[in-house]
């Protein structure tokens, strides 16, 4: 059991770096959208890790504003197998209260539940804002 959590510790941990990579470099996420200056934001510090014997996976992160005005919304955390095939999403509310004025960071953290071979399919984590 402690040798899956370490493994899929590591790949979403890998697959974080991915997305990092990807949403600071402008490239298309897992829906196409275009990424980086074009969207207005920028996905970064993201953090996941397998806790309570492997049933509660923690995402964190923060998105800093490009634009020149304020944004505000949650964000929608898909988790996804080695084909980009999504296993579970979950939303996560970024700066409930604040909106994100430009060159600010809003934070992003959830805990879920997932268990069994949803978790050990994990391969990648892509995060998008949904501005209201």
């Amino acid at each position: 059991m402690m040798k899956k959590r370490v493994i899929v510790a590591f790949l979403i941990c890998i697959g974080s770096l991915v997305l990092f990579s990807r949403s600071n470099s402008g490239m298309d996420d897992l829906h196409g959208t275009q990424g980086g200056s074009v969207k207005g934001y920028e996905i970064e510090d993201i953090a996941a890790e397998v806790l309570s014997e492997g049933t509660v996976i923690h995402v964190s992160g923060k998105i800093r504003n490009l634009r020149k005005e304020p944004i505000q919304g949650h964000v929608i955390i898909y988790m996804v197998d080695g084909a980009d095939g999504v296993i579970h999403t979950v939303q996560s509310e970024v700066n409930r209260r604040n909106p994100i004025v430009f060159g600010g960071v809003g934070d992003f953290e959830v805990y879920e539940n997932i268990e069994g071979d949803e978790l050990e399919s994990i391969a990648n984590i892509y995060i998008d804002l949904v501005k209201r």
